[in-house]
């Protein structure tokens, strides 16, 4: 069983920048409706507008930060003639909001637009907006557009690339399990459950001889030890693979020994290994 990965994308930008948002909204669902089957990924947009609730206790960017920030992926950025309002501990909220992205190791886009109104211009906001465009020229890769019309086409390419170099594809859900209860997987177990996977026959047992004499039997593999050691380390394997759901108890043979039998989430991971 597979589900897909959801990476969320934070729209972030000034006051004076508004189609954008619904531009950017529109291409992540775009890019979704195309992708997103195939690809076993979905893109998923916040913005305060419609991401954000009522909160107190601080500053409105730290909590806008908390419920935005810190739970998105990556980040869309657009500026267009200003900067954005200063907020406790930086020149704007949306450089804040880029800063908190970069410090946490997460990808920015920057996007400044080039076509703009000159009549509704703030003169203090746009030369703030250019310094801090040439201040961040040594850490980020932005683009420039014309206009919301202009960036639609624009957008979605530049998503797209990010998407195939930056995010992965599904994960099987017992793979996910694997990761969050912390059962190590060794290369022999690997090994071993491949083995058995690929040889036709969904039981195991062991067969018993004298002394620490044993024949594990995975499917149509055959494995003797000889050893208390060996003996363990098989003991080991299958309470791993039971533990993981890759394997149930069946039965038991006459000895009173368990006969396993592969489920499907083992075919499922040893397709993915």
């Amino acid at each position: 069983m597979y589900q897909a990965n959801v990476y969320k994308i934070m729209i972030g930008a000034p006051s004076d920048i508004k189609e954008e948002i619904l531009v950017a909204c529109r291409v992540i669902n775009k890019w979704n409706n195309i992708n997103s089957e195939s690809r076993h990924c979905i893109l998923m947009p916040l913005h305060w507008s419609f991401s954000s609730y009522p909160s107190s206790g601080s500053h409105p960017q730290k909590l806008l930060n908390k419920q935005l920030s810190e739970k998105s992926d990556v980040m869309l950025s657009f500026f267009g003639a200003k900067l954005g309002s200063v907020t406790d501990t930086d020149i704007s909220g949306t450089v804040e909001e880029i800063n908190e992205h970069l410090l946490k190791g997460k990808q920015v886009m920057v996007f400044f637009r080039n076509r703009i109104d000159a009549s509704n211009v703030d003169i203090m906001q746009f030369k703030k907006l250019q310094d801090y465009k040439k201040t961040i020229q040594n850490k980020v890769i932005w683009v420039e557009y014309e206009d919301e019309h202009d960036l639609e086409a624009l957008l979605l390419d530049k998503i797209s690339l990010f998407a195939n170099e930056n995010l992965r594809g599904y994960e099987s859900i017992t793979t996910k399990t694997q990761q969050s209860s912390g059962i190590v997987i060794s290369d022999w177990d690997k090994e071993h459950l491949k083995a058995w996977v690929n040889s036709g026959d969904i039981e195991a047992y062991c067969l018993k001889y004298s002394g620490w004499g044993r024949t594990y039997v995975l499917g149509r593999k055959q494995y003797p030890v000889s050893t208390s050691e060996e003996v363990l380390e098989w003991d080991d394997f299958f309470e791993r693979m039971e533990d993981m759901g890759y394997i149930t108890i069946d039965s038991y043979n006459k000895d009173g020994e368990p006969i396993y039998k592969l489920k499907k989430a083992a075919r499922d991971y040893v397709k993915n290994v």
